[in-house]
């Protein structure tokens, strides 16, 4: 057992020790641990009383298991600080030493058959920022941290206000004891447990966080601060929430969060219940987003302007209860895992409180998204294995939610979300590798993934499924329906293999049957015996494949405009006495056959699949959208739209009207038929 020892912040007399000792191991298997070391336990002295001189003096006393009797130095991060001394239980060490990056602590060898040491390291200096996002944030009457820095090496960037072991895979326990001016208030993860009010004008506020977590989802933050308490019920147990925000935005705040039991209510039905020991959001100086810390989530204060404009940003931040704070990813190749999903669960959010309409039309977004991903990192990339630099890039948020998005569809929600589940019970307070995660989710679905992972987490770009034919024999039971299903390539290096695919049969009095369709490569043919002869075949009705189309079903029941978004097209109806149907597709791949003599604007086609009545009267708006330095300004005049009628068909040009309107380029033309236009230049 340790000795106590006694450490003075102003006006407050703290037992040491004693705390890390009763803080106990932290969770989780360290097995993947490369320095000899674990970190049970954080416990933090921060002076934070005088932050307008830009530096922070602290004492941080480490809890460290040592894990080979071969060791003989423990190396600790710390960026850019002045280290005043280090102990090792209690007693003083000379010969340590700092490189302004890291710690080096020699052992002794009866230090290191002791198992168990507390280490102590005295230190002052100016925090740093990271020059991209993140790090340690100090202001005239505000401070705080945001524990990722996306132009650092390692990204945790704990080290940058206190010595640790900065790893994603590396949890402990913390505790914190900030002492500030009287009139700010701190905030921090885990539990508020006292404050004691020292006799020169500061405070000491003392929080202590029992589970454990990685460094970068450890966090402080100090303000003019008011402190907003409620419990919600969740699905095991009562569970408290706290805010800080400026008092000017408490009304806001309450708005902000008031479906906060919402929230909580559909992850926990998805995923387990929330394990921390409280909900927790601080409100920071920060201009460019939201982190995750552990139970204290830190958002920037504009976000509260506006309650209803951010509640994606703060649902997403939420999910990160699960995806990436209860289980980590194993490594920055591996953030897919913490972002994708934390991004598709917005949209999972919108499914429990809004329904499947508003699930697909918030996925379609997301989708256009992340079909321009390659536009935004530089190419065409994977969600897994990225370099730093796209770690945090659209690929990995964007293309992430679709890819879990598309891996839901494709184990079925009765084996996705039981499979999620008991995911978090058995990684709980761990990390997870990409690798780790098939592994897992085919023994526990009895689904094998190889394919899966090899092209959507392992391979960039994105596949491209359309019917290019079908043929109808009678028979005696009803109709033998011949399908022919293509695959194209859409930035990827190769085909997908072992999809899985829904097919919609449509009859002309609007009958319909959903088929699974299984093939490899870049062809399918498969045959279905069907009720009733389909006047259509509409491949992955309900947007469950992230592949490179944006499509969109809309029943159309009345005169009036309707508005495609995310597939370009526009749809003016002038005369209906029936209701109609129409499938709208936006292909991201060029056409097919048609003159190479002729220049595209875009590599793109569009699919209309429809039924309507014969006197359903309509004029049809396909739009591309070109920054000027691509060429088409003041060239809409040889725009024109092409149509045929579908694969092995010629491509003719058809009556249309070209328009310019800033960068959005419309071309609008009265026919309104089954299958395919493009935009072309005609000279």
């Amino acid at each position: 057992m340790f000795k106590s020892k006694l450490f003075l912040i102003p006006g407050l007399l703290i037992i040491m020790g004693l705390f890390a000792i009763a803080a106990g191991p932290a969770e989780g298997d360290r097995s993947h641990n490369n320095r000899g070391i674990d970190i049970l336990h954080y416990t933090l002295q921060l002076d934070l009383s005088d932050i307008n001189k830009g530096e922070i003096a602290g004492i941080a006393d480490l809890q460290i298991k040592i894990l080979t009797k071969e060791l003989q130095t423990i190396t600790l991060d710390l960026s850019s600080m002045n280290v005043d001394s280090v102990w090792i239980d209690e007693a003083s060490v000379n010969d340590w030493k700092y490189s302004g990056d890291l710690l080096s602590i020699p052992l002794k060898a009866d230090e290191i058959n002791g198992g168990t040491l507390l280490v102590t390291v005295f230190y002052h200096g100016k925090p740093l920022k990271d020059p991209v996002w993140g790090g340690f944030y100090l202001f005239a009457d505000n401070a705080f941290s945001m524990g990722v820095g996306m132009g650092s090496d390692p990204l945790a960037v704990g080290r940058f206000w206190y010595p640790c072991y900065d790893s994603f895979t590396e949890r402990a326990s913390y505790e914190y004891f900030i002492t500030v001016k009287d009139d700010l208030a701190v905030a921090c993860p885990g539990t508020m447990s006292e404050i004691f009010q020292n006799a020169n004008g500061t405070t000491t506020w003392h929080w202590m966080m029992n589970n454990s977590i990685p460094t970068y989802l450890s966090s402080v933050a100090v303000a003019d601060y008011v402190r907003i308490t409620n419990t919600i019920i969740g699905k095991d147990r009562n569970i408290p929430v706290e805010l800080f925000v400026s008092p000017g935005d408490k009304e806001n705040a309450l708005k902000s969060f008031e479906k906060l039991g919402n929230w909580l209510s559909c992850f926990e039905n998805m995923f387990g219940p929330y394990r921390w020991e409280k909900i927790g959001y601080a409100s920071v100086n920060f201009p460019h987003g939201a982190m995750e810390h552990a139970t204290m989530i830190h958002i920037p204060s504009y976000s509260l302007k506006n309650p209803a404009g951010f509640q994606d940003l703060f649902v997403h931040e939420f999910a990160h209860s699960w995806f990436g704070n209860l289980i980590t990813c194993a490594s920055p190749a591996d953030m897919w895992f913490n972002e994708g999903f934390a991004s598709y669960c917005e949209a999972l959010y919108h499914e429990c409180s809004e329904g499947e309409q508003a699930f697909r039309d918030y996925m379609r977004i997301n989708h256009l998204k992340s079909l321009h991903a390659a536009e935004a990192d530089d190419g065409f990339r994977a969600i897994y294995g990225n370099p730093p630099e796209y770690t945090y890039g659209s690929t990995v948020y964007d293309k992430g939610a679709d890819v879990a998005h598309t891996l839901r569809s494709y184990l079925g929600d009765k084996k996705f979300f039981p499979a999620m589940k008991a995911m978090f019970d058995k990684y709980a307070f761990n990390n997870i590798s990409s690798r780790e995660l098939q592994i897992f989710l085919e023994k526990e679905t009895g689904t094998q993934l190889d394919d899966f992972f090899n092209f959507w987490v392992e391979s960039p770009g994105f596949p491209h499924f359309s019917v290019d034919s079908f043929s109808v024999e009678a028979a005696e039971s009803g109709y033998r329906v011949n399908v022919y299903v293509e695959q194209r390539l859409f930035g990827a290096t190769d085909y997908s293999y072992s999809n899985r695919i829904d097919l919609m049969f449509v009859s002309p009095s609007w009958d319909t049957s959903i088929k699974s369709f299984e093939f490899s490569g870049p062809y399918g043919k498969e045959d279905f015996m069907l009720g009733f002869k389909p006047e259509l075949i509409i491949i992955d009705p309900y947007e469950k494949i992230a592949d490179a189309t944006l499509d969109e079903i809309k029943i159309i029941k009345a005169a009036g405009e309707y508005s495609f978004d995310e597939s370009g097209f526009i749809l003016n109806v002038e005369e209906i006495t029936d209701s109609a149907f129409f499938r709208i597709t936006k292909h991201m791949v060029p056409p097919v056959s048609l003159d190479k003599s002729l220049t595209l604007p875009e590599d793109i086609y569009w699919t209309m699949e429809s039924l309507a009545a014969k006197d359903f009267k309509a004029s049809a708006i396909f739009v591309i959208h070109m920054p000027e330095s691509a060429g088409l300004k003041n060239r809409q005049q040889f725009l024109r739209l092409l149509y045929r009628g579908g694969p092995g068909q010629n491509w003719n040009i058809i009556p249309s009207v070209a328009m310019q309107e800033n960068e959005a380029y419309y071309l609008t033309s009265s026919v309104i038929k089954k299958g395919e236009y493009c935009i072309a230049f005609i000279k």
